[in-house]
C-alpha cells in the first residue's frame, strides 16, 4: 500500500467530536468528489471513491443528518470494490439540509456552487478538518524516499485559491498549478510536508514522514561533505605534487642550497614529507609559522623553479 494510502486510513478514523467540524470536513469531501444533480422537488447527491473514503463519507452522513446511502449497481470483484465505489443520497429532503449546512447550495438562491463558506470553517478546528476532507478526497502525497510532494487535486480554480487560502491561514505557503486540466495545490518543502500531515491528524505517517526526512537529508549531508572532503583532498594532492616537481628542479639544477635558508628549509620538508599539509609543514619549523606563511614560501620556490624553466 501507498504512503498516501496509509495517511487516508489513518485520518479516516479521526473522530469529528463537533458536529461542526463533522460538517467541515463532510464539505470537503462533497467538494472534491461528490457531484450534486437536480431532479425533481430537489438534489440528489452522487460520489464515486476508494472505498476507505466512502466509508468514510457514509458515516458522516449518518452521523450528522441520519441520511442513507444506497450502492449504485452490482460489484462482483470484491478488488475492484475497494478500488471504487459510488452512491447516491436520493432523498430531497436530506440533500436539501446536507447542502444547506455545508455551503454547497445558497439558501436564497438555490444556486449550487463548489466553493468555501466562510461559516463553515470560521474556527480553526474546522479549518483543520476541512483540510483533512480535502486531502481524502483529492489529496495524495509521495513517501519521503520517493521525494518530497504533497498536493490537492480540484476541477475549479476559484475553489483551488479558496483551498489555498486556508493553508496559508497556518503559516503555510502553497503553490498553485495547472495540470491536465485540473487546478492543483501543492508543497514541495519537505518541513510544509510535515506540517500539512499534523494539521490533518495524520500523526503516525507525520513521525514517519519525519523519520525518512531527517535520515534521507542526513544521508545528503554526509554525501555532500565526503564529495567536498574529496575534491579538497584532489587539490591538496595535486598542488604536494606541483611543489615536489618545483623543488626536484631546483634541487637538480641549482641545487637546493642556492636557496635562501627559510626557503630551504621549507624545500627539505616538502621532500621528505610529500603528503603532509601546510599546516603541518608550518609545524616542523623552528621557529613554526602559520599555514599562509608555508604557502606564501612555496608560491616563492615556485616562482623561482618557473624562472628555471
Amino acid at each position: 500500500m501507498s504512503f498516501s494510502m496509509d495517511v487516508k486510513k489513518e485520518i479516516t478514523c479521526v473522530a469529528e467530536e463537533a458536529r461542526h467540524c463533522g460538517i467541515a470536513e463532510l464539505a470537503a469531501l462533497l467538494n472534491t468528489c461528490a457531484r450534486m444533480v437536480c431532479v425533481p422537488n430537489g438534489y440528489s447527491i452522487w460520489f464515486r471513491a476508494d472505498a476507505v473514503i466512502t466509508d468514510r463519507i457514509i458515516a458522516l452522513l449518518d452521523v450528522l443528518f441520519h441520511a442513507k446511502c444506497e450502492r449504485e449497481g452490482k460489484v462482483t470483484n470484491e478488488n475492484a470494490l475497494r478500488r471504487s465505489v459510488t452512491y447516491t443520497v436520493s432523498d430531497t429532503t436530506a440533500t436539501k439540509e446536507i447542502l444547506w449546512a455545508t455551503g454547497l447550495l445558497d439558501k436564497q438562491s438555490q444556486v449550487l456552487s463548489r466553493r468555501i463558506d466562510p461559516l463553515v470553517v470560521n474556527r480553526t478546528c474546522c479549518k483543520r478538518a476541512y483540510i483533512r476532507g480535502a486531502f481524502l478526497g483529492g489529496g495524495s502525497v509521495s513517501g519521503p524516499e520517493k521525494g518530497y510532494h504533497l498536493e490537492f487535486v480540484t476541477t475549479d480554480a476559484l475553489y483551488a485559491k479558496q483551498l489555498a487560502k486556508q493553508l496559508q491561514s497556518f503559516e503555510l505557503e502553497p503553490k498553485l498549478v495547472v495540470r491536465k486540466g485540473y487546478d492543483i495545490v501543492y508543497f514541495k518543502k519537505g518541513e510544509e510536508i510535515s506540517d500539512v500531515l499534523k494539521i490533518i491528524n495524520a500523526n503516525a505517517a507525520m513521525m514517519q514522514f519525519e523519520n525518512k526526512r531527517v535520515a534521507k537529508d542526513m544521508d545528503n549531508t554526509i554525501n555532500r561533505v565526503s564529495n567536498c572532503l574529496a575534491v579538497n583532498t584532489d587539490k591538496t594532492v595535486v598542488a604536494a605534487v606541483k611543489q615536489m616537481e618545483d623543488i626536484q628542479l631546483i634541487r637538480n639544477t641549482i641545487g637546493l642550497q642556492a636557496l635562501p635558508p627559510t626557503l630551504m628549509e621549507i624545500a627539505e620538508i616538502r621532500l621528505n614529507h610529500p603528503i603532509v599539509s601546510l599546516k603541518e609543514i608550518g609545524e616542523m619549523l623552528n621557529p613554526p609559522i602559520g599555514k599562509s606563511g608555508v604557502n606564501h614560501r612555496l608560491r616563492r620556490i615556485s616562482s623561482m623553479a618557473d624562472s628555471l624553466r
